[in-house]
């Protein structure tokens, strides 16, 4: 018996329930490392081999840099490389934490977007055989799948507390769910 890393959704054909705050941060965190290499190579292309990720956040672009010596970042890059502040550690090496670039947002928004409005699931998603549905138990489209993004940010912002709710109560949804009238759940495929 094989266990399949992927799974795929299928409508008409899966059993689900709400899924947990658990499984949610876990795909997110796949999702997180997907992006990480992703974003880490696009910026190592954009700034020719000077600067690349080393990791990423799952749900924000905001990520540490590793910079070549003698790397200054021109000013005029922050679309792409956004703005990093370097911080100096007693014992280790300097640290580099890079705050969002607009091209970073684009990428993010257009991953959720494309991957929920698609097939219903981010690739962590489908990993932890999770997916995303609408009130009807459909697929959302395109439009809902952007506002749902966009949600995330007002999920994020008082320090995360829009996620930490889906713990409680009974419907286990975010503030970003309830914006996009969205629900996460955890499927069965019946074949």
């Amino acid at each position: 018996m094989t266990i399949p890393a992927f799974h795929i959704y299928t409508e008409g054909r899966s059993r689900y329930h709400r899924a947990t705050l658990r499984d949610r941060i876990i795909a997110q965190l796949i999702d997180g490392i997907i992006l990480g290499i992703l974003t880490s190579l696009l910026l190592w292309f954009l700034s020719r081999g000077q600067l690349y990720s080393v990791w990423i956040s799952p749900m924000v672009p905001i990520y540490l840099l590793q910079v070549m010596e003698g790397y200054v970042q021109d000013p005029l890059h922050w679309w792409w490389g956004g703005y990093y502040v370097q911080l100096q550690l007693p014992y280790l090496s300097d640290l580099n934490v890079a705050l969002p670039a607009p091209l970073q947002w684009a990428y993010y928004a257009s991953y959720y977007s494309y991957f929920h409005s698609r097939f219903g699931q981010t690739p962590g998603k489908m990993i932890k055989g999770l997916v995303l549905l609408d009130h009807t138990h459909q697929k959302i489209f395109f439009q809902k799948s952007m506002l749902r993004w966009v949600g995330y940010i007002f999920s994020l912002l008082p320090f995360g507390l829009g996620f930490w709710v889906s713990a409680q109560g009974e419907n286990k949804k975010t503030w970003h769910d309830r914006l996009a009238d969205t629900q996460v759940y955890r499927f069965i495929d019946l074949r």
